[in-house]
């Protein structure tokens, strides 16, 4: 996780809005947040953890809201981006608000925490958590990225138990958890022994002895049915030949009894017989002739009745026609008067014309007596008008005066000169300043040059030797102890005995105990004293690195205000310039000429003012007079034009005398006139093309009828002659095939007689009797069938059914055997395999068993963790012993317990919980940094983020130092490190940080040191 911004208001001392730019802080890879206590220093932390989990280090999310918010914010906003996922490369953005309370000011809202992810340029709320996005809950995140105030030892702290959950998280070790897995397979297993085990039971009984006794029983059964079939067969062929006889003799008893049954229905069937041979000659010899004559009589009846009609119509016809001819002739003359009733009609719409226009004609001479005097009266003020603005423009002073632009860049002048005047006083102050500035650092500077001994150039090369001689000493004091903790053993040292060390057997130079003690002393004394030279050295570095800083900051200051002036003095000589090319000796001469042309000007501009306001008047009444004078002579030329249109009218006029006498008619009396005429022109022309019509059509429908009176008295002798001719073709058909009465022949043609089904039915009788015939002489004549018994058979038949019901019981006995057998082998297969899978199972599941033992209560997972955690202190060890000049180093044993290995005491062991502050919060820096870079392995990330508010009150200026040069190697490991203190010196031994001041007024504010003057 990168962070990239903060935003924060209303949290805490956070009245206002600040802004924290990670983005330049993380650049420098180690950067701090100084302020006083109680700044507001360690709130950025605490807004970092409510963004991300909605909750506070000091504070919950939700009973303590109202102690978060500001007291003087109504409020509470916290914005905070970062980066994280695969390799950093998502962007997040986290977001906690809360409100006060409208209606309760002590109340705080429900707070709303929501997440987005960057996608493109928008931001798109995500429904992941903090702790899936970071992969870490919020207390590992305490542990490992963000570590606030009383948290840093918090790690070690922890009780083993809780130590291995949080490597299982953090590092997925839950994936060795193989317990719920050998649970699961060993239930598996266990259940498919109970299962393999029922089925053995199953098969208790199956073996190869009872396998053998039943294929010999198969053997015997089968030679038994052998026989039984020979036997069987033989019977079945003489059964064969007797049942065809009995089939026979069948036959031949129901054919007697069917030669019976035809004999008693042959009279009915001849009767049949005659009827059909009757029916057939009276249908395809009369009827034809009958049906034609039958509609000839109906044919004849229908033209008779359909003449008569046509006659009867005839007689109307002529009288109708002669009606509507007179009719028409009358409307016929109506509608030849049209043109001169049109004529008419027009001669009145020109009457309303006339009369519409001479209603405009007396408005428009109305407008005109109203516009007239109007034009009058206006020309007379615009001439009044005239007479003023030529005394006005007479009166005004000839005099030339500058324009109101000339003067107000006259003013601009002067005022600008004043500034640069003030501005070149301001700068010749601020210059002799920074000079004063630059001649006390180049001052100062030398002073602290003064310090360094003759045998060294510079300050580094004087600190790079101290540094040199202080590591030589540091090595023979480690010697030195090492060699008093032998010293400690020599007093068991004894002639002719070995070393209890080393094992050896001679003891020429044993340690010298108080010697060792003295030149120990003594080096460490001359550490001491050159460390605190060191000290001095480093502080004289820092402050000259400081006042070099200064001298070249100053430097390009006193560059820039040194130009600055320089401009300022050569504007100012160019604004006399400007005044003397304007005709003034000076500028308080023209300062005093401004005030003159100011009051001249005044009062030539409010003349000039009144003189347009007058030509203003004169254009406006000139405007409305050629207004007026237009719209007049408009309307008479309106009028001039109706006049005309009203004589235009008159002359066309077709019966003057008419229209003359009625031109003062009423419009609405011409206009009922004008509608009556029109309807009864428009009704006389619909009645006359209606009657029209009406007659063209009668007349047609007369010379159709006479026309289907011809027709209809030919048709009628026509069907008369040939209905005679049939009668006498159907009488000569009666005599001819005997059919005297007429009567007869047509109930024989109404009889509904089927002949194909009739006629089917007497040949169907006829052959069956001739086949029964022939049949039953056949069979008589058979020497076999008079040969054949009876009883025989059926005693054959009832001997057959009885062998054969015993052959299928020998066939269904060996059947069942054979199946019996089949299976009988099969289950000796099943039992073999089960046997064997049974003994596979029952060391499968010892195994399990076993298995299920070693990784009982998650210590597999603990064995994993354990790894992990000695892993994580020989990672911090590589800090730590540097830290500690190889004197201490970190363990965890089995236990996942930590311990201290003090090198100084011979390699003892004691908890690392006994360690002095300052030591402790090097070991916990170790371990934390340790942590977070196996966290950075585990998300391929090539940058990491560690932030810090702990512990450096608690260590001396030197492991502060050393401490310090750790964390700014992290820079070349690609991590950023931040931290939080109070402590002022270590703004010294970090260039880039943010400040905090709390104000009483607006709360925290946050400012930076890069841009600081």
């Amino acid at each position: 996780m990168i962070p990239k911004k903060l935003e924060l208001q209303g949290l805490y001392s956070y009245q206002e809005k600040q802004v924290i730019d990670f983005e330049k802080l993380t650049k420098a890879g180690l950067f701090g947040i100084f302020g006083a206590v109680g700044s507001g220093k360690s709130s950025i932390l605490e807004a970092i953890l409510l963004a991300l989990y909605g909750s506070t280090e000091r504070l919950s999310s939700t009973g303590e809201r109202s102690s978060m918010v500001n007291l003087q914010s109504d409020r509470l906003l916290v914005n905070f981006e970062f980066l994280s996922g695969h390799g950093n490369q998502n962007r997040y953005l986290a977001r906690y608000s809360a409100k006060r309370n409208k209606k309760d000011k002590s109340k705080i809202d429900t707070g709303e925490h929501i997440l987005y992810e960057r996608s493109g340029s928008e931001w798109k709320a995500t429904d992941k958590s903090a702790e899936e996005i970071l992969g870490m809950k919020k207390e590992h995140f305490k542990q490992t990225v963000i570590i606030p105030q009383g948290k840093f030892r918090e790690f070690i702290d922890l009780k083993p138990r809780d130590q291995a959950s949080m490597m299982k998280e953090l590092f997925g070790l839950q994936r060795f958890d193989l317990s719920i897995p050998t649970k699961v397979l060993k239930k598996e297993v266990e259940e498919k022994l109970i299962r393999t085990r029922t089925k053995l039971e199953g098969l208790e009984e199956v073996s190869g002895e009872i396998l053998g006794n039943q294929e010999i029983e198969k053997s015997e059964l089968a030679e038994e049915n052998k026989a039984l079939e020979k036997a069987l067969q033989a019977k079945k062929e003489e059964f064969k030949k007797l049942e065809n006889l009995e089939a026979l003799k069948v036959e031949l008893d129901k054919l007697e009894e069917e030669k019976k049954d035809l004999a008693i229905q042959q009279p009915e069937i001849q009767k049949l017989k005659k009827e059909h041979e009757r029916f057939m000659i009276a249908k395809d010899k009369i009827r034809p002739t009958w049906e034609a004559l039958k509609t000839l009589r109906v044919q004849l009846e229908k033209n008779q009745v359909s003449l008569t009609e046509c006659k009867r119509w005839a007689e109307g016809f002529d009288t109708e026609i002669a009606d509507l001819e007179e009719k028409l002739s009358g409307l016929r003359k109506k509608s030849q008067d049209r043109p001169s009733r049109e004529a008419k009609i027009r001669d009145l719409q020109k009457i309303l014309e006339i009369q519409v226009l001479e209603s405009k004609k007396a408005l428009v001479y109305q407008e005109l007596k109203i516009i007239l005097p109007e034009i009058e009266n206006k020309k007379a003020s615009q001439k009044a008008l005239f007479g003023e603005l030529e005394k006005l423009e007479n009166v005004q002073d000839a005099k030339s005066l500058p324009t109101l632009n000339q003067l107000a860049e006259w003013k601009a002048l002067l005022l600008e000169n004043s500034k640069l005047l003030s501005a070149s006083e301001r700068l010749n102050q601020i210059l002799n300043s920074i000079q004063a500035n630059l001649n006390s650092l180049e001052e100062s500077k030398s002073k602290s040059e003064e310090e360094i001994p003759g045998a060294f150039q510079d300050l580094n090369e004087w600190k790079r030797s101290l540094k040199i001689s202080i590591e030589s000493k540091e090595k023979s004091q480690i010697e030195l102890k090492e060699k008093l903790g032998l010293g400690a053993h020599v007093h068991l040292l004894e002639d002719g005995k070995p070393c209890p060390l080393c094992g050896s057997m001679e003891h020429p130079n044993p340690q010298d105990e108080n010697q060792n003690q003295e030149e120990l002393q003594k080096i460490e004394n001359e550490i001491s004293s050159e460390k605190e030279v060191l000290e001095k050295i480093e502080k004289l570095i820092q402050k000259v690195s400081e006042i070099d800083f200064q001298i070249k900051q100053l430097g390009r200051d006193l560059e820039g205000k040194t130009l600055e002036k320089e401009k300022t003095e050569s504007r100012i000589a160019e604004i006399k310039k400007i005044t003397k090319s304007a005709g003034f000796e000076s500028l308080d001469k023209l300062s005093s000429e401004l005030t003159k042309f100011k009051s001249q000007i005044e009062k030539q501009e409010k003349s000039r003012k009144e003189i347009q306001e007058k030509r203003k008047a004169v254009d406006s009444l000139r405007q409305e007079i050629e207004k007026l004078e237009t719209q007049s002579a408009g309307s008479q030329k309106q009028m001039d034009q109706i006049s005309g249109s009203i004589e235009g009218k008159k002359a066309d006029f077709t019966d003057p005398d008419f229209c003359n006498e009625n031109l003062n008619t009423p419009s609405e009396t011409l206009q009922g006139w004008i509608s009556k005429v029109t309807d009864d022109i428009q009704k006389t022309e619909e009645a006359f093309v209606g009657a029209q019509k009406h007659l063209e059509g009668r007349k047609k429908q007369q010379t159709v009828n006479a026309t289907d009176i011809k027709n209809y008295e030919r048709n009628v002798s026509e069907i008369s002659k040939e209905k005679n001719s049939r009668s006498q073709e159907f009488e000569s058909l009666k005599e001819k095939y005997g059919f005297i009465n007429e009567e007869e022949l047509e109930q024989l043609f109404e009889k509904s007689i089927e002949e194909e089904v009739v006629a089917k039915k007497i040949r169907e009788f006829e052959d069956r009797f001739n086949f029964v015939e022939r049949r039953i002489s056949q069979l008589l004549e058979s020497e076999e069938l008079k040969e054949f018994d009876e009883d025989h058979f059926h005693n054959l038949k009832i001997l057959i059914q009885k062998e054969s019901e015993t052959l299928d019981n020998h066939r269904t006995q060996l059947a069942l055997l054979s199946k019996e057998i089949e299976k009988l082998k099969e289950d000796l297969k099943t039992k073999e395999k089960l046997e064997s899978d049974e003994s596979n199972l029952e060391k499968r599941e010892s195994y399990l068993k076993e298995l299920e033992r070693l990784f009982q209560g998650s210590g597999f997972v603990k064995y994993v963790s354990s790894i992990y955690l000695q892993e994580l202190c020989r990672t911090a060890n590589l800090r730590f012993m540097k830290l500690t000049k190889n004197q201490l180093a970190i363990e965890v044993d089995s236990n996942n317990t930590f311990w201290v290995i003090d090198y100084l005491n011979g390699g003892e062991k004691r908890l690392l919980k006994s360690l002095s502050g300052g030591q402790t919060f090097q070991a916990c820096l170790c371990l934390a940094l340790a942590l977070a870079e196996k966290i950075k392995a585990l998300n391929q990330a090539d940058q990491s983020f560690f932030f810090m508010d702990e512990g450096f009150g608690a260590l001396d200026k030197t492991s502060l130092s050393v401490v310090f040069d750790t964390l700014k190697s992290l820079q070349y490991e690609n991590r950023v490190v931040g931290i939080i203190s109070h402590v002022e010196d270590l703004q010294q031994e970090i260039g880039v940080y943010a400040k905090v001041n709390l104000d009483p007024e607006i709360g925290s504010q946050i400012s930076y040191s890069y841009n600081l003057d």
